[in-house]
């Protein structure tokens, strides 16, 4: 019987290529091969081949993708501001007798070309098409200080140079990391006093080094070498005010989200009439100001920093207490309440009492004994209820020092404190107690005697040669040689007495001409360090001057290649 072939096909077993194994694994090697993939075999057998080329492009790859993912990072601010922004803020600041007056002065003429006879408050100039600048000097007190921390975008820190920090300069860093820390500038001032320029170049190089201390390494830091006709060098305030144009502010997040006015001018809009009639009265005061940070409402509370003129001590500090209270009378929905604490107690007139189960009381006046509450609930309550009170109790503040408010009184009057000691006894003439003991006595010392020592003859046996003790000891009685008077003849006593003579005139020539030669080489001493301090100054400038031309001939062919 036939098969028939169009329709029914033999079946056959399919091939199953291998998924393990030593041959699977050389397959899938070299497919990946023809995909181009390097596998991690091939840097494990060849890690040359795969290693950069060039040290500088790692090295530039690398800073640039820690570059991008620090700008990933980074959330940028939002500016909320719209039209034109207010003037930025240069706070100048500085101990007394440092030149901040004549800074802004010649910031000023800088801007505008005009001579500013004296700094009276903030100065506000335009320093570019979209840029406004505001100068304040900062005052030379704590309180001022922390003021214009709080509104400051640029500090101007000045510094003298022929003296070195101060403790303003020192205090006012402090309080400018608490409030945010706005942009920092250094300047140097009085360079006009070093006359050696060594020295100067030393002490720029270590007061800059300090300022970087501070702040952070690299913060800018000028020199005002001198004054020009009362004023500082243009070149040198040109310089500065560039960096100040151009200097990016980021905006400090809590000031950007409140409101607030650096006051410019004030005016009194009290009608006339009202002042004739009354030199007391209130008076109305309108202040001018660029608005900053976000919008101000309609209606909104203020905060006016100003000068305090009287100081009241008389403030009551009162405690949040919560007591529960006993029933002692009660009428309809009106119960009298009594705290179990016999305190005066300062009962709060919009929650006075509070029943368990949650009634809203309302409290009444009128007891005649204090301490007790009269309070009304919505709901009718029983004897037995519990009523929670919230009051207050006045708490006495321990005093650990005498305040002392000498700052706020007249310039005329002055502060007499408690006597010293000394005032004392000055006054009723008494003289100072001595004591005894204390006193400086001449030190009086025994000369100490050191017996010799005594080595046994026994010990003295048992050492070595070397050890055992040499030394001789000496004799009492001297020699009969030495007892013997030498008695010279006539003749010889003259030829000794010659030779001494002799000895003496030879011995003070010596000397006179040891004391020439001193005298001598220290003048040469001190002609040859002369010489040398020329030498070294002129090989100074030979060098500098060397130094000049090599950085323009730089310069040049810099410009040729561009």
């Amino acid at each position: 019987m036939a098969i028939d072939s169009g329709s029914n096909e033999q079946s056959h077993k399919v091939h199953r290529s291998r998924q393990s194994g030593s041959s699977a694994k050389k397959k899938k090697a070299k497919s990946g091969k023809k995909k181009g993939d390097n596998s991690e075999n091939d840097k494990q057998q060849n890690p040359k081949a795969f290693a950069f080329n060039s040290s500088a492009k790692a090295k530039r790859l690398q800073a640039r993708s820690v570059e991008k993912e620090q700008r990933r990072l980074h959330v940028p601010s939002i500016n909320r501001s719209y039209g034109e922004p207010p003037p930025y803020v240069v706070l100048v600041h500085g101990p007394p007798k440092v030149g901040k007056s004549l800074l802004i002065k010649s910031l000023v003429k800088h801007y505008t070309k005009h001579n500013l006879d004296e700094v009276r408050g903030p100065i506000t100039v335009v320093s570019g098409k979209k840029r406004r600048l505001q100068f304040v000097e900062c005052p030379n007190d704590i309180n001022g200080m922390i003021d214009a921390a709080k509104y400051a975008d640029l500090a101007l820190l000045l510094i003298d140079g022929s003296y070195g920090f101060e403790m303003e300069t020192f205090e006012f860093l402090n309080i400018l990391q608490v409030h945010g820390f706005p942009k920092v500038m250094g300047v140097l001032t009085h360079l006009d006093q070093f006359k050696d320029a060594k020295k100067l170049r030393k002490t720029k190089q270590r007061l800059k080094h300090r300022f970087w201390t501070e702040i952070y390494d690299g913060a800018k830091l000028f020199y005002l070498s001198g004054l020009i006709h009362g004023q500082y060098p243009k070149r040198e305030i040109h310089n500065l005010s560039r960096f100040i144009s151009v200097e990016k502010f980021r905006p400090l997040s809590w000031r950007t989200a409140h409101p607030y006015v650096l006051v410019d001018r004030f005016e009194d809009v009290t009608p006339p009439q009202r002042v004739q009639m009354d030199n007391k009265c209130g008076r109305n005061i309108i202040l001018y100001g660029y608005l900053r940070g976000c919008n101000l409402k309609k209606g909104t509370k203020v905060c006016v920093i100003a000068c305090v003129f009287q100081c009241s001590m008389k403030f009551i500090l009162v405690k949040d207490l919560k007591d529960f209270g006993e029933a002692k009378m009660k009428m309809n929905e009106r119960l009298t309440v009594v705290p179990h604490l016999e305190l005066q107690l300062l009962v709060n007139s919009g929650q006075a009492a509070k029943e368990e189960i949650g009634n809203q009381p309302n409290k009444k006046g009128g007891q005649p004994k204090e301490g007790i509450v009269r309070c009304t609930f919505e709901d009718k309550i029983k004897m037995s209820d519990i009523v929670f009170l919230k009051a207050w109790i006045q708490v006495e503040v321990p005093k650990f020092y005498n305040p002392l408010t000498t700052a706020l009184q007249p310039r005329d009057q002055t502060w007499q404190g408690m006597k010293t000691v000394a005032e004392l006894r000055r006054e009723h003439n008494q003289p100072i107690p001595v004591n005894k003991d204390s006193l400086y006595k001449p030190i009086e010392r025994k000369p100490k005697k050191f017996n010799p020592l005594v080595i046994p003859k026994s010990l003295q046996a048992a050492l070595p040669f070397a050890s055992k003790p040499k030394d001789t000891p000496s004799r009492k009685r001297p020699l009969l040689e030495n007892r013997r008077a030498v008695v010279m003849e006539p003749h010889e006593r003259k030829v000794h007495a010659l030779v001494q003579h002799l000895r003496l005139i030879r011995n003070e020539k010596t000397k006179k001409r040891k004391i020439k030669e001193e005298k001598k080489k220290k003048e040469l001493e001190a002609q040859k360090a002369k010489e040398e301090l020329i030498t070294k100054k002129r090989r100074r400038e030979e060098r500098r001057e060397r130094y000049r031309e090599q950085e323009k001939q730089k310069k040049k062919t810099r410009r040729k290649i561009e």
